[in-house]
Parts: C-alpha cells; structure tokens; sequence
C-alpha cells in the first residue's frame, strides 16, 4: 500500500488578506446607499399609490353623494307629481274642484263593459271617493293592457260625456261594442310596454313627465310669496358677505388751552374689506391723521410744559403739530371681533394698539378687552418732546376690561356696563380708572315702519386714582376727575327709507365733576423739590351737560353709498366737536335700505 505525501492547502498572504478587506469595508457602505436609496424609491411609490387612493375615495364620495341627491330630486318630482308637496291651503282648493268634477263624470254603470270584473271597480275607489289619482295608483282594465302612465292631471278637465248605446231587446251573438275606459274617462293614456314592465320610478324616468297642474290662485300666490322670501334671503346674504372699499376724511376740535389742551384732528381714511371663507370678514384700513394744538403756547402757558418750570430764563414753548399714519387690521367672526394696529407712524411716540370683543350667542353680554390711545390732547395722544431736555414722554395707553348687557325687546330696554382699566405712558406716571355706565330706553310706538322714537335715562359714573390732566414732564395731558357724575335724559330718532336712512340723538344732563390736588412733577422729586413743592390745585366743576349725535347714509346705487357723521358734546371742563363724510364702494349689489355707521364703517 503505497502512501501520498500530504500535500499543503494554497492560503492567500497577508497583503491579499488586508486587501479584500478593504475591498469588502468599501462595497458595504456602497451598499447601504443603494438599499437606502431603494427604500426611499419604494416609500416615494407608496405615497405616490396613497395618493391614487386618496383621489378615488374622493372621487367614489362624489358619485355617492350625487346618488343621494339624484334620487330626492327624484322622490321630489313625484311627489309632485301626486300633489304631496302642495301647501294645504292648495290641496283643499284642488279637493274641492276634483269633487265638483266628479259628480259631474259618468257613472260607473254609463262607462262599465257589462262582463267588467269587480277587480278594476275596486281600483278606482280612490278616485270615486275625491281623492286625487296618483301618477303609480291606475292599473290597466284587462290583463294584456299596458298600465297606463298619467298624461294630465287630476284636476284638469274631464273629457265630456260619451253616449251609450242603448241595448237591444234580444241582444246579437256579436261581441258589444267596447265602452269608454276608465283611463279614457280620466285622461290617461296608455304607456309603452317597456315602460309598463319596467318599476314605477323607471316608468318615470322612461316616460315623458306629465304637464305641470294649473295651480289655485292661492297656492300660486302663496308660492310667489316664499320664492320672493328665498330671493330676499339669498340677496341679503350674498350683501353681506360683499368686498367694499370705502375713503373719506373727518375732522374734531376740542376746546382748551392754545399751545396745550386745545386740538384739532383732521383724518383722511382709506379702507378695504373683504370675507375670506370660514375666517370671516377681514378690514385693513390706513389713516393719515394730523394733530394741531392751536399754535405755540403763550410764555405763561409754555412755563408749565416739561421741564420748563424748573429753568431759569424764558419759558421754551414745545412742538404743537404732528402727523403721522395709523393701520390697522381687523377680523369679524360675528359673534366676536379682534383688531390690531398701530398708533400713527411719525408722531414722537407711536405703539400697538388692539382689542377683542365676545357678545355670546343668544345672550344680552358682552366682553371687551381693549389697549386703546388716549387722544384727549397732543401730548397724551402724539408725546411731547421736552423744550429743556428733549426727552420725550407722553403717549398714554389705556389698557381696559368692560363687561356690558343690554336689553333690546319688550316696552323697557335697560343696558349698562363697567370698565377697568390702567393707563400708562413714557414717562407718565401709571394711573387707575373705574367707570360704570347704566340706562334705559323706551320706544314709542308711531304707528309707522319707518319711524322709530325712543327716550330713555341715563347715568355716567367715573373715578380716577390721580390727577394727570397737566403738562408738566411726568402728566398726561388727560381729563381724569376723582369723581365725575353725569345723569341725563336722552332721546333718539331713526328714520328709514327706501335709499336714505338717518338718525339724530341727543342728550340733556347736569355734571358734577371733581379733580384732586397734584403735584407738578409726580416721578421727579428733585424737580418737585426745586419748585417749593408747588401742586396744581384742586378744582370743582357744576353745570349743564348735553350732546347730540347724528348720522346719515345715502344708497346712491346698488353697489355705492355715500354717508357721514356729526357730534358735539359740551360740559363745563370742555367741548368736542366731531364730523367725517366718507364714500363706500361694494363689490355686490346691496338691498335697501342702507346700512346707517355712526363713524367709519370699518371702525372697531
């Protein structure tokens, strides 16, 4: 037994061995990327599918949806047909006729064939007994006639008599004659023989429809009146959810000191408004506003502006005009309100401004949350800048919670509401403020649609924590008595017509108003210190308070509308005056009357 050497396996060496693996440390990255590239191909295919899916249930709830609505304007049409959707006033007119009709129609005894089963006499019985024959309610006589489809309707005429021949004494082995059958009798002729094989709603749809019924008078009118009623409702609507562009300018004068507390405010407005959909009603508006204090401050005067008091020399008198531009934003859901924009551009202080207001659905609330300027005077609407320091302060922003309810049915109305608020400025000391507002009204009844009178009461409480109606550096330049009352009576007129509607208010009242002592410089105690510690003085005010408010609006066509507003309002501490005019242009055509705005359509 020979034995063979043993031979040694070929291994790689070690430079080969460091090789693949280098290789294979390559192609594994390598062929990550490409998995990973086909995952994506393959998720990029399935969102490509979803899609496809998506687009067919849609499309599948479409056809769905145009079944459904195929088929009720189809149970519509017959029961219209029947005569199920008439009003009832309708369906005793159309009864009535139908039975006079019938005792006038031959008799089952002039019309019947002698052999004719009781089967088809049966049938009619709806039609004897004055009920009006339906469109599915007649069978054919013999067996081998077509049912018959309706041709006219129930209440129209009934064909004239048909002769009978008379009998003979020994009746001929001859067939007799064939009668008038009932379908001839009623107007009813026979349809084709797919159609009567086929069920009733295809006998209807195979089938030429019958001619519409003459209606009653009464049903007709009353049909007018509701169409008419849907056609209003449907303008109404479509005005209401028109675009409209509007522009006009307004001016005010409020009286007081030149150079300080007198101003006069002179707006040019630009306005847009359009519905966007389930948001609501969306207005942007922008208004140029120009502020006016009457000219340089006499020196006497200009001594109490900033810091002027505290300076040695002649009283430096401050800037009295400012200009700037306002924009705001405003969204209308109905049932709430929000707003936001800006103090005007350009004035030596300017800020953001807004508010919110929710009146419940269904109830007499309402809820107000407000950051609003105070544009009582220059300095606390604009700022100032400070003639000695050039410092600015001014600009006061009331920030307030009203909670309001009213009243509008029955022979009393009452309303009322109340207001906190802070009101805080650039270097303005911070101030608090309460204000209560309650009242009546109570319509008179003229008789007349077009007339409406109301007279009323009404009380205005409010309450400041400090005197800062001053212009020296840290006041605010605003009306802010300690105590105020204000009751009056008051009275409203509103005239509505077919293109012009307007209105006049007015109000007629005693004020009792009350300011504290304060000091001349409240956040400067070193300045406070410098002038002996001086104060303005306390001060009383007694007197006759009354204002009158008045407002106009003019459809000069369907789509334009012209309108304006006028109100003056006198105490003894000041007087405001205040009118606009303004042009509003609507996309869709608006019924009448027009809408009435007390100020700027768009105003919030």
């Amino acid at each position: 037994m020979s034995l063979r050497p043993m031979t040694t396996s070929t291994l790689p060496s070690r430079p080969l061995l460091l090789v693949a693996a280098l290789a294979a440390a390559w192609a594994l990255p390598s062929q990550a990327q490409d998995a990973t590239r086909r995952l994506q191909d393959e998720l990029l295919s399935m969102q490509a599918e979803s899609e496809k899916l998506d687009q067919q249930l849609r499309l599948v709830r479409q056809i769905e949806d145009m079944r459904r609505q195929l088929a009720e304007k189809r149970a519509a049409l017959i029961r219209s047909l029947n005569g199920e959707d008439l009003p009832a006033e309708a369906l005793v007119v159309r009864e009535r006729g139908e039975a006079a009709s019938l005792r006038d129609a031959p008799s089952l005894r002039e019309v019947a064939a002698p052999a004719e089963p009781a089967g088809p006499r049966g049938r009619v019985s709806t039609a004897l007994s004055g009920q009006a024959p339906r469109a599915q309610s007649l069978e054919a006589r013999p067996a081998a006639a077509e049912a018959p489809v309706l041709a006219a309707s129930p209440r129209a005429e009934l064909p004239a008599r048909a002769p009978v021949a008379p009998r003979s004494p020994a009746p001929p082995p001859v067939a007799p004659a064939p009668s008038p059958s009932l379908a001839e009798i009623y107007g009813v002729r026979p349809a084709a023989p797919a159609a009567a094989a086929a069920a009733p709603a295809a006998r209807l749809a195979q089938t030429e429809p019958p001619a519409a019924p003459p209606r009653s008078a009464a049903a007709a009118g009353l049909n007018a009146r509701e169409r008419q009623d849907t056609e209003r409702r449907i303008a109404e609507l479509k005005a209401r959810m028109s675009g409209w562009l509007d522009g006009g300018a307004s001016y005010r004068q409020r009286s007081g000191t030149e150079g300080l507390s007198t101003l006069s405010e002179i707006d040019v407005r630009a306005e847009g408004s359009t519905v966007l959909g389930a948001l609501g009603r969306v207005t942007a508006s922008a208004t140029v506003v120009n502020l006016d204090a009457g000219g340089p401050a006499s020196s006497a005067d200009a001594a109490l502006v900033g810091t002027n008091l505290g300076r040695v020399g002649t009283p430096i008198a401050p800037e009295s005009t400012a200009t700037g531009l306002a924009l705001n934003l405003q969204l209308d859901q109905g049932s709430w309100q929000v707003d936001v924009g800006t103090t005007p551009l350009g004035f030596p202080l300017s800020t953001w401004v807004g508010g919110l207001v929710w009146s419940p659905s269904g109830t007499p609330l309402r809820l107000e949350l407000a950051r609003r300027p105070i544009t009582d005077s220059l300095l606390s609407y604009a700022g100032l800048d400070d003639p000695v320091t050039g410092d600015t302060w001014g600009g006061v922003i009331s920030h307030s919670v009203q909670i309001g309810a009213y009243d509008s049915d029955g022979d009393y109305q009452p309303y009322g509401s109340v207001l906190f608020g802070t009101l805080n400025g650039t270097d303005v000391v911070s101030n608090r403020r309460f204000q209560a507002n309650a009242g009546v009204r109570v319509p008179l009844d003229l008789g007349s649609d077009q007339d409406q009178i109301e007279i009323g009461a009404d009380l205005l409480v409010m309450s400041y924590q400090r005197n800062l109606s001053g212009f020296t550096y840290g006041h605010g330049g605003y009306f802010s008595p300690r105590e105020y009352y204000r009751p009056s009576l008051t009275a409203a007129w509103t005239h509505g017509g077919d293109d012009v509607v307007w209105s006049l208010k007015g109000r007629l009242g005693w004020q009792m108003a009350r300011e504290d002592d304060s000091p001349y410089f409240p956040n400067r105690p070193s300045l406070q210190r410098s002038t002996g510690n001086r104060f303005y003085e306390a001060q009383r005010n007694t007197g006759a308070a009354y204002g009158l408010e008045g407002a106009a609006a003019w459809r000069m066509s369907p789509n334009l509308k012209a309108g304006g507003w006028l109100r003056t309002e006198y105490s003894p501490n000041y007087n405001d005056v205040a009118g606009g005019l303004y042009l509003q242009y609507f996309f869709d055509a608006q019924p009448s009357p027009p809408e009435l705005h007390t100020n700027w359509p768009g105003q919030p």
